[in-house]
């Protein structure tokens, strides 16, 4: 079951209402904070029951306008960030804590969850607090075909929205072909069928905000802290913005419906220094700048909504194997792949071939016969628009192998 998450503006009829919920998710803030605190001053075991014994009634007595289901979800989300931290395997941390305003909602929280409106608890008894959900019709659209759970309520630049959660069933593979994605530092991704996903203009972008961070880095005042903190959730946007553009590429290029990528959890800690031992700092600057992770997570949330689903293999000796022979021959010269049988292709359109191999399996590429590699770009729905030419000795090999 996959899930699908869109974000509508809410209205309290009543201005009671308003002032009512923007107290309780201040309150539900501090009250995160404290239970944070208080878990990891007491070493407190990170199970249900001790973590409930040690906060619930102190939570209770200490707010007690916070309904107790409210104040259950709290420390449910505090077990859930200590547990992250503890599996992410850092030994010097900072204590979890909540800087917005917002809350996961639960049944005893709400009731009457419908198209135009929400019920939820009020600050008098047996009494709801109505809010009207704003109008769109990509939401209409959503309530009509799905299902619904538990939304959650948050608050942006003083307005309220609610998060609401669609359960969207499976949809069935059509078929068990596959491609393979190639990820790259200079060109974010280009698949086993020849396409190369990339987005100058969010390069063009991310120079510009880098620059300005380390404008900022220089001056050091408190203005510049606070504005480096503003650009920085800026980048951190545009990335996933990115993420999200490419993946809906992926997924609309081809017709296969196993998408297959390397698997590079660790990658930036492994290529960190040279074969010599020493350290790769310009290099390393330029890994951390690819979001892989969340490219790779975005894209096997959305794979499934469209009968497609995302596989990994590992990436060794993936950008050194000739595709055609499947073994350690070929030469490759910078951004060219030279195989054993004349066959020159671009590196990473190699590798990404390789990469579809080695899933096991049914695989097919065609390579046209001018040798081009087809490029998507940003806004466009085709991606057939523009074209990298490679050289004449490739048009040539390439010719003479399909002959």
């Amino acid at each position: 079951m996959a899930e699908l998450t869109y974000n509508a503006e809410i209205r309290f009829r009543t201005k009671e209402d308003h002032e009512f919920w923007s107290s309780l998710l201040a309150l539900s803030r501090e009250a995160y904070n404290k239970c944070a605190n208080i878990l990891d001053s007491n070493n407190v075991h990170i199970d249900l029951r001790s973590v409930h014994n040690a906060v619930y009634d102190i939570l209770r007595e200490e707010y007690p306008t916070i309904p107790s289901q409210a104040v259950i979800k709290i420390y449910k989300e505090c077990i859930s960030a200590f547990r992250s931290i503890k599996s992410n395997g850092h030994t010097r941390h900072k204590i979890p804590e909540k800087k917005g305003l917002s809350m996961r909602l639960d049944k005893r929280l709400y009731s009457k969850f419908n198209r135009k409106s929400i019920a939820l608890c009020s600050g008098k008894t047996c009494k709801r607090a109505v809010a009207d959900i704003v109008s769109y019709d990509r939401l209409d659209s959503l309530f009509v075909k799905y299902t619904t759970s538990d939304p959650l309520i948050f608050v942006r630049n003083g307005r309220f929205f609610l998060a609401i959660t669609f359960n969207v069933p499976d949809v069935p593979l059509s078929d068990d072909n596959c491609i393979g994605l190639d990820m790259g530092e200079r060109r974010f991704a280009i698949s086993s069928d020849g396409v190369m996903f990339h987005d100058k203009e969010y390069n063009k972008r991310r120079r510009k905000l880098r620059y300005l961070k380390r404008c900022l880095q220089q001056k050091g005042t408190k203005s510049a802290r606070r504005h480096y903190r503003k650009l920085s959730s800026k980048e951190q946007n545009q990335s996933t913005d990115m993420c999200r553009k490419i993946a809906n590429a992926v997924i609309q290029s081809t017709s296969a419906s196993i998408i297959v990528m390397e698997d590079l959890s660790g990658i930036k800690q492994k290529a960190s220094r040279s074969k010599e031992g020493f350290k790769r700092k310009s290099h390393n600057r330029r890994m951390h700048q690819i979001p892989f992770y969340k490219f790779k997570q975005i894209l096997s949330y959305k794979a499934p909504l469209y009968g497609k689903t995302v596989e990994t293999v590992s990436p060794f000796m993936t950008s050194q194997t000739d595709c055609t022979t499947g073994k350690k021959e070929g030469t490759r010269k910078n951004r060219r792949f030279y195989c054993k049988n004349g066959t020159v292709l671009d590196a990473d359109w190699n590798a990404a071939i390789n990469i579809a191999r080695k899933s096991k399996h049914p695989s097919s590429f065609k390579i046209p016969l001018d040798g081009a590699l087809r490029t998507w770009k940003a806004g466009c729905k085709s991606t057939t628009q523009s074209y990298i030419s490679l050289p004449a000795e490739t048009t040539r090999a390439v010719q003479a192998h399909a002959l």
